[in-house]
């Protein structure tokens, strides 16, 4: 990844819903998604950051990975979530780790915004 020409972010947001509730509740399980997905997105984990909110129960997750960041943030109350895919990889399939994340919490999901963000004109 290090000698590849890194000139974009690419970015995804997406919404998940009709998810199961336990899962979008469970830190541990959402940490094992992310790390399987960001496998699957070809990106290199690095650090992460979870936590968990107590009223309303839901959890703030973030994989931090070397090429950039992947992210959720539960709202298991209306079985739904909000999941940000942000990487400068170029080999990376987002919509393969979103479908891995979507299935895995037995959801659906609709893309609210896919883009690139050049970083250097040329």
């Amino acid at each position: 990844m290090k000698s590849e020409k890194r000139d974009r972010e690419r970015i995804l947001l997406a919404r998940l819903f009709d998810c199961d509730e336990s899962k979008l509740k469970n830190p541990g399980y959402i940490s094992s998604v992310f790390k399987q997905a960001a496998s699957m997105m070809k990106l290199i984990p690095v650090n992460e950051l979870s936590h968990k909110h107590e009223y309303p129960e839901s959890v703030s997750h973030y994989l931090v990975v070397e090429e950039s960041h992947i992210g959720i943030s539960t709202w298991p109350e209306y079985m739904s979530a909000v999941v940000y895919l942000v990487s400068c990889n170029p080999e990376s399939d987002m919509r393969k780790g979103l479908d891995f994340i979507a299935s895995s919490f037995s959801g659906k999901y609709e893309i609210n915004c896919e883009m690139d963000i050049i970083l250097k004109k040329e």
